[in-house]
């Protein structure tokens, strides 16, 4: 799944901006201590009161824990000399379409619960999300700890590492992206899991949007080896996946398999966008190999005046797949169906033949501006069967998932 991850952003109007667009940092505290180090028990060698620009020269990486902030220590230019201030209470903006922007400065956090498994022999957790921090304890391979939510500030998007705060043992600490998986399937001793990572930090010209997007690989473990035995990704860049399990999917092509989902949304948390899952066959070592199979779960641009489908509901038998969706097919700007879709094939030796399109169509609407907006109208008569071919529906929706037909082929 190709996931964007929304951050809501505070705009703000200040009359101090460079022309090349550079960052303006600014105190965000009633008064923040300089110091002579980056530390809180260093010598204060002055004050700095809220809303006083300040020259940020390095962001040192190191991160301290204050007042429940996470955040890092910014060396600054103070009068003649230097001096260290917390990131917690600095504001740093950049200039978005005319306007500022607080950018990710400090720690953020989203709520993420969910088994973390380790894909190292000695996962360690740390005090702070910071690898030169205090190491808490650790984790062996294939060992599960639980995650409640994840952290990540400019320089871990930077080096693409999530942080995971975790709660163990009557404490908190954090884990590296890059030394775990989630969403696990266990199949014939071997672990299957996604390791996910933010790829980007992108500030948008929308007013009050930025954008985190995100990558994911499948690790697959073996635990009679304790090793890793495969890095496996999709050919799409920037995408988040899951897994599922199926075991109507084994019977049908008469192996074992996994099925990848892969979402993609295009843009700003809207519809647009697809998911799609991919069946893979697994293997005697437990690899993943050969894509036999994919329908969409989700597949749209544009609302619903343009073209979409939506899964209704998929059929599995001894051998057949039968695919049934709810379809959106554009007539003008402001005419469309709403249409019964299926899509039946027939399994044979492990490939899933195309067999036939059947299609009814259900409703028939009209897009009318009232004024205060756009409402449908029920007001068209059209034929109830429509005839379509795999390559009319195929060469209307690979222009959305660029990979991906709608008829499997």
């Amino acid at each position: 799944m190709k996931k964007f991850i929304l951050l809501l952003t505070l705009f703000t109007g200040f009359n101090a901006v460079s022309a090349n667009n550079e960052p303006y940092y600014s105190i965000d505290a009633t008064a923040l201590n300089v110091r002579q180090e980056p530390n809180s028990t260093s010598q204060i060698i002055g004050t700095l009161k809220k809303g006083t620009h300040v020259e940020v020269i390095e962001d040192t990486g190191l991160i301290n824990k204050i007042d429940n902030i996470y955040a890092t220590w910014l060396k600054i230019k103070f009068g003649t000399t230097t001096g260290y201030i917390f990131g917690g209470y600095v504001k740093k903006q950049l200039v978005v379409g005319g306007l500022s922007a607080d950018s990710l400065h400090i720690f953020k956090f989203q709520t993420y619960k969910s088994n973390l498994t380790s894909i190292k022999t000695d996962t360690k957790i740390y005090e702070l999300p910071d690898t030169n921090s205090k190491i808490l304890s650790s984790i062996g391979f294939a060992e599960t700890i639980e995650s409640i939510n994840t952290a990540f500030n400019d320089s871990s998007v930077k080096n693409h590492i999530f942080w995971y705060h975790v709660r163990f043992e009557n404490q908190e600490g954090f884990v590296s992206s890059s030394d775990v998986i989630v969403n696990t399937i266990k199949r014939n001793g071997m672990i299957y899991g996604i390791n996910n990572y933010p790829d980007s930090f992108e500030e948008w010209n929308i007013p009050s949007y930025s954008f985190l997007q995100t990558n994911s690989e499948v690790i697959v473990l073996s635990t009679k080896n304790q090793r890793i035995i495969q890095h496996f990704k999709l050919a799409q860049p920037k995408d988040e996946l899951s897994l599922i399990e199926d075991q109507q999917f084994d019977d049908v092509f008469g192996t074992s398999v996994l099925i990848i989902r892969y979402e993609h949304l295009f843009c700003c948390g809207y519809d647009d966008g697809y998911i799609v899952n991919s069946v893979y066959s697994l293997n005697e070592d437990g690899e993943i190999k050969t894509l036999l199979f994919t329908w969409f779960g989700k597949i749209a641009y544009g609302g619903e005046s343009r073209i979409a489908a939506l899964l209704k509901d998929i059929i599995v038998t001894k051998n057949s797949i039968i695919v049934k969706y709810n379809y959106i097919e554009p007539i003008t700007e402001q005419d469309f169906n709403k249409i019964n879709l299926i899509i039946k094939y027939i399994v044979n030796n492990q490939k899933p033949v195309f067999s036939h399109i059947e299609s009814k169509v259900i409703q028939t609407k009209h897009w009318v501006n009232t004024g205060k907006g756009y409402q449908t109208l029920e007001d068209l008569k059209r034929p109830t069967i429509l005839h379509f071919s795999k390559k009319t529906l195929n060469s209307q929706f690979t222009g959305i998932s660029k990979v991906y037909p709608l008829v499997y082929e």
